[in-house]
């Protein structure tokens, strides 16, 4: 399956959204909660969290992204407005 980013919150977590059916998919428990696909979990992946010097040392040709891509985009802008101030947006659960 190929992914995209709804842009929609799920339990103040992102939404993916497949690209075949647009059933959306929560990030956070790796399964659809609307559409074709609700119910039906992602396969777990094994991964990794390691710093950049240890990356390197396992592969020298390593890259970085960089927000300079040539794009007129702010990426320091921050579209969800006052979610992470306003207790309105917390879930009481």
């Amino acid at each position: 399956m190929e992914f995209g980013v709804s842009g929609l919150l799920y339990e103040s977590n992102l939404l993916m959204f497949d690209r075949k059916t647009e059933s959306l998919w929560s990030q956070i428990e790796g399964r659809s909660v609307v559409g074709k696909y609700s119910g039906t979990e992602l396969k777990i992946v094994d991964s990794q969290l390691i710093t950049f010097g240890e990356l390197q040392k396992i592969n020298r040709d390593t890259k970085v992204l960089s927000t300079e891509t040539g794009e007129n985009r702010d990426y320091k802008f921050y579209p969800y407005g006052d979610y992470e101030t306003n207790n309105d947006s917390l879930c009481n659960n």
